[in-house]
């Protein structure tokens, strides 16, 4: 004869009421929930994540489990997707933007020739801003683009096969 394995045994004085196995049943289909989203909502080992991918996979996700239990098992504060969903750019990161389009346009009108100060004298001069960054920034801003100017380092020849006294004196 095969033995029961369910939880209740209705012998025992401990057994589990309906109402108990009940709760018990929806906290194991809670954890094969949770299993499934870290399942889905974490990459392979080894790459790279990006936060778009993890909102996206969210975005998924959403549509076939509950939000709480998503943002639960990812340990994602839900307002950082929101900020994500609606982003605001503050008044700075408005400037830096601008600040860029400045400096990339400067560098190539000089064919790649204007380092961080030359970009800021002109930026100075020329530009229209309202409030002209400093070197400092410019150089770290040009440093994040990847930019460099093109420097031709001079060539000091040295001839080292003739010697003063192998040359003739012409002021006799």
């Amino acid at each position: 004869m095969v033995k029961d394995l369910t939880p209740v045994n209705p012998s025992d004085e401990s057994s589990l009421s309906p109402r108990e196995i009940a709760e018990l049943k929806e906290k194991i289909a809670q954890f094969a929930r949770e299993n499934e989203i870290f399942k889905k909502g974490n990459d392979p080992i080894g790459e790279k994540i990006v936060k778009s991918s993890i909102f996206e996979t969210i975005n998924t996700l959403i549509t076939q489990y509950p939000v709480k239990a998503v943002y639960k098992t990812l340990g994602i504060p839900r307002s950082s997707y929101y900020d994500f969903q609606k982003p605001q750019r503050s008044p700075r990161a408005m400037d830096n933007k601008l600040i860029k389009e400045h400096i990339l346009k400067t560098h190539l009108e000089s064919n790649h020739r204007y380092g961080s100060s030359k970009i800021h004298e002109y930026m100075k001069k020329k530009e229209k801003l309202h409030k002209i960054p400093g070197l400092k920034r410019i150089q770290r801003f040009i440093k994040h683009m990847g930019l460099f100017a093109v420097v031709i380092k001079r060539l000091n020849r040295k001839n080292s096969k003739t010697t003063k006294e192998d040359l003739p004196n012409l002021l006799k």
